[in-house]
């Protein structure tokens, strides 16, 4: 999609889901990274979504995003395709990695010997049909197909599960507090201020997302085509 942010800066969005953020320095950081890549023309980084949006001219290369993200100690959630191309021989690999380098594919590799595409893409932007159909397209027959999880980066993942856990140690005992407020009202009696001033004291606030260490939901074999 084209898009035009402000009177400036012109190009196509993509949208980035970032793992790994707990800060505004942690947005800021991730912003600065996909700046720097080339042909990004606009970017901004949201830890509310723990998410990222860039606009960028057609020179960009969509690899080039994860690789920034990753360099500055995050990851970007990502689903990974295998698929077999029969009759593709050896010389083909090039040519069906081209064709499967599609807006929203950070990564193709075809592998000679077996004849299987493997590709990390953005889900957010780009599906399994639709690299079937650009690979089709290019002259090429598919054969069986399967879906699988992706390693993240190890301290991203670490991160994003320390978060959550900070996040969640002050939710236990206000609900603790609050069920046994229900079952003995007479026995727990807290004034407004008190609760605002332990409220205050406990670590909170950010999103609420779940941490991700393993990107996909396991390997599933399917024929799409």
């Amino acid at each position: 999609m084209e898009v035009k942010v402000g009177v400036r800066v012109g190009g196509r969005e993509t949208v980035l889901k970032i793992l790994g953020m707990h800060c505004a320095t942690c947005s800021l950081t991730v912003q600065r990274a996909l700046l720097s890549v080339r042909g990004v023309r606009w970017a901004e980084a949201s830890l509310a979504s723990n998410e990222a949006k860039v606009v960028a001219g057609p020179e960009l290369d969509y690899g080039e995003l994860l690789k920034a993200v990753r360099r500055v100690g995050y990851d970007v959630y990502r689903e990974a395709l295998y698929v077999s191309v029969p009759g593709a021989r050896p010389e083909d690999a090039a040519a069906v990695e081209r064709a499967a380098r599609l807006w929203g594919v950070f990564k193709t590799s075809s592998n000679p010997a077996t004849a299987v595409l493997y590709v990390e893409y953005n889900p957010l932007e780009v599906g399994p049909g639709d690299v079937a159909d650009a690979v089709r397209r290019a002259g090429f027959g598919l054969g069986e197909a399967s879906r699988s999880g992706v390693e993240v980066d190890k301290k991203a993942a670490e991160k994003e599960a320390r978060n959550f856990a900070a996040r969640l140690v002050p939710a236990v005992p206000i609900t603790a507090l609050l069920m046994a407020s229900m079952v003995f009202p007479g026995c727990l009696r807290l004034s407004s201020s008190s609760w605002l001033q332990w409220c205050s004291s406990t670590r909170g606030g950010g999103s609420s997302r779940a941490p991700t260490g393993r990107l996909g939901t396991g390997r599933r074999i399917w024929t799409p085509w």
